[in-house]
């Protein structure tokens, strides 16, 4: 009973900042020129938490994993490609970390 809101605010990650992405949210990499940005994902998440990443810009950006793994590797993640949109999901199983869904 009530409404449901499904709408995502999509939120700017400008040229050299490194903020902490918060769950189910939608980030955009703008900057065409200056320093890279790196997304550090939630280091708690919960299973199913999503994040959304959009690449408009032309750097090469890097997802930060936080302390936890990224498609089953420990490490950063850099998103080296131009226009890159895609989902991560937590799978909640420790092997795989965070997952990629699909193009968002």
């Amino acid at each position: 009973a009530g409404a449901v809101n499904l709408r995502i605010n999509p939120i700017e990650v400008t040229s050299g900042t490194t903020p902490t992405g918060v769950a189910n949210s939608l980030y955009i990499f703008t900057s065409t020129t200056g320093s890279i940005s790196t997304l550090n994902l939630p280091a708690s998440p919960t299973a199913g938490d999503s994040i959304k990443i959009s690449n408009i810009g032309a750097l090469a950006n890097v997802i930060g994993a936080n302390g936890n793994k990224i498609m089953g590797v420990t490490g950063d993640m850099t998103i080296d490609v131009t226009n890159a949109a895609f989902e991560l999901i937590w799978s909640n199983i420790a092997a795989q970390g965070w997952i990629i869904i699909g193009n968002v």
